[in-house]
């Protein structure tokens, strides 16, 4: 079985939606800090979880209890593969030479926009969970991985979503 965590409106296919949004596509609608409370028949029966842009809407200790739920529920081996706004590329977006030029893959923002946007969240209306309350980059992601017990943990660079700070890792 494959998770979907934080899916909201699309669920990746071939995956199960997971989100605590009850406007969200999910098929459980359940908070990734309670999985093995909510759903204990899942303890070390998961191949993979998928997360995207999920995690940097928690805070720092509920994202720690949010990446070992999910080491829990994976089986030996099961394969994490999470994303999150790079806080890295979005500093250099706000550099005095790069700040006010188009964003590159967002023309309707500029570089300042996109980069406090991202950082804070869009905070788009009638979406409660639109608020980013932790920022990552690929040693602050990949520390709390090895803390959760996490192993092989590798960074996918994403020349097409330079943005994106995404990580693989197995339980």
């Amino acid at each position: 079985m494959n998770l979907d965590i934080g899916c909201g409106k699309n669920v990746r296919p071939g995956y199960i939606g997971v989100d605590a949004d009850h406007d969200s596509a999910a098929t459980y609608h359940t908070a990734v800090t309670h999985l093995t409370r909510e759903h204990p028949d899942w303890v070390g029966k998961i191949d993979k979880i998928y997360s995207r842009h999920m995690l940097e809407h928690l805070s720092y200790p509920r994202a720690k209890r949010a990446l070992a739920q999910m080491k829990a529920v994976l089986k030996p081996g099961g394969e994490l593969d999470v994303w999150v706004p790079d806080i890295v590329y979005h500093g250099r977006q706000l550099q005095p030479d790069m700040a006010d030029l188009p964003a590159a893959f967002n023309s309707k923002y500029t570089n300042r926009e996109h980069a406090i946007r991202s950082l804070a969240g869009w905070q788009r209306q009638g979406q409660r969970f639109d608020i980013h309350k932790s920022q990552w980059d690929d040693r602050l992601l990949h520390n709390a991985l090895a803390r959760a017990g996490f192993e092989n943990i590798r960074r996918d660079h994403m020349d097409n979503e330079p943005w994106s700070l995404r990580m693989r890792a197995q339980a």
